[in-house]
């Protein structure tokens, strides 16, 4: 379409979001605020990508971002690109909602990433009749990355469970708060 801006924009974007992704990738632990700054700029490229079908609604405690918590990095973006390729890209109307919240609870924090797109059952429907199947690595790749972490930590895990809404998908990821 000619959006010159548009595009530098978006180039942009995702120039800072793959420098965060390689410094964040050296690391065992990041500031919890590096990581969540790259989920931000990734999940603004997919708004971009999908012309705004869906807003973002951030709910984070500020003590988690203003102090020094470290978490291991990667985890939480891979349930958000689920939440946005196949419960909100693929919902029949406009109106998807991503939440995304984080907090301190019991020495851990806890960030939730809920959708309110067509849910698990009907994204694997919808895959099962697409003709071009495609193997998804990126939850297989996280699980092996928590439970490689878990091996390393004795007295506190990384923990991660999936609900299924009636309209939408919540993930709740419990890490130790480092």
């Amino acid at each position: 379409e000619n959006n010159k801006e548009g595009v530098s924009a978006m180039i942009q974007k995702f120039s800072r979001l793959t420098r965060l992704v390689l410094e964040n990738s050296m690391n065992q632990l990041v500031p919890f605020q590096n990581d969540w700054r790259s989920l931000q700029l990734y999940i603004e490229l997919e708004q971009m990508r999908y012309a705004d079908d869906f807003r973002v609604i951030y709910n984070v405690q500020d003590q988690i971002l203003d102090g020094e918590y470290f978490i291991p990095p990667m985890i939480i973006q891979p349930f958000v690109e689920n939440a946005i390729i196949h419960g909100l890209r693929n919902k029949a109307d406009q109106g998807g909602i991503l939440n995304l919240s984080a907090r301190l609870q019991n020495e851990y924090i806890i960030v939730e990433v809920q959708d309110n797109g067509i849910g698990r059952a009907r994204a694997a429907e919808l895959r099962g009749k697409n003709s071009i199947q495609k193997k998804s690595l990126g939850i297989k790749i996280t699980q092996d990355r928590i439970s490689i972490f878990n091996n390393l930590k004795q007295n506190k895990k990384v923990n991660v469970e999936i609900e299924d809404l009636p309209g939408g998908t919540k993930v709740t990821i419990a890490m130790p708060a480092n």
